[in-house]
């Protein structure tokens, strides 16, 4: 259940940013857009970080000779390399250029290029390290 309100929350606040984004651009409102600008930019530095520490936990991981501390750090890591479906990958996409259209439409140029750059990043990495976690993983499913 917690991981349902979790997941709830971080959805509401993600569509809700998209849509205080849509509605800015709707009424040509500068300072909503600034305001939802800055929360991408909250975004962006919490994608770099995120990236950052689930692959150096996955290299990490690789190295650890305890498999009972290995376990565990890959129970960690498994929300975050768990692979998606089809359909949440398209919305994913879709979420994407519509924010990064948005963004420019909505005059934040450079951040919406800075958050389409952080975000393909963001996934090259996550899937260099989703290699790395499945690998780790392989030997304890045999």
């Amino acid at each position: 259940m917690k991981k349902f309100l979790i997941k709830a929350f971080g959805e509401t606040i993600s569509w809700g940013l998209i849509a205080l984004l849509a509605y800015s651009a709707w009424v040509g409102s500068n300072s909503l857009a600034g305001i939802a600008a800055a929360s991408y930019w909250v975004v962006i530095i919490l994608a770099i970080f995120i990236a950052a520490l689930a692959y150096i936990g996955v290299v990490a991981l690789s190295e650890e000779k305890d498999p009972e501390k290995r376990k565990k750090g890959l129970d960690l890591l498994n929300g975050t390399y768990k692979r998606v479906g089809f359909l949440r990958k398209s919305i994913n996409w879709l979420c994407l250029a519509v924010i990064v259209g948005l963004l420019a439409y909505t005059g934040w140029v450079f951040t919406a290029v800075s958050y389409a750059l952080i975000a393909l990043l963001f996934r090259l990495v996550i899937a260099i390290g989703r290699e790395k976690y499945e690998e780790l993983t392989q030997p304890m499913q045999v």
